[in-house]
């Protein structure tokens, strides 16, 4: 298992639970869950935002309305692969860790 890594901008967090965080893909409309222990935040006042994820991870990604009254609703849904989620960050800002079976 080879887990890679991806630093960006905190300002895509759209909101926090005890299990998950709710992350806003850069450049879309589209927001996914991810695991809590796997978003870390670190520098002055947590301004950078670090996203770990293995080869095999599946993003399940949606985007809700932008009405009054469809707000909280799924209005498309898809599934990314980590090779197609990494199109979304820049190439340069993905880092491999160096880790062991």
């Amino acid at each position: 298992m080879n887990w890679k890594n991806i630093i960006t901008n905190s300002n895509l967090i759209q909101a926090t639970s005890s299990n998950g965080v709710l992350i806003k893909l850069p450049k879309s409309d589209f927001k996914f869950w991810h695991p809590a222990k796997c978003v870390t935040t670190s520098g002055k006042n947590g301004y950078r935002m670090s996203i770990s994820y293995t080869d095999e991870f599946k993003f399940k990604c949606f985007k809700t309305g932008n009405g009054k009254y469809n707000r909280f609703d799924k209005i498309a849904e898809e599934e990314l692969n980590a090779a197609q989620f990494e199109k979304y960050f820049n190439a340069e800002q993905t880092k491999q860790d160096k880790s062991e079976d």
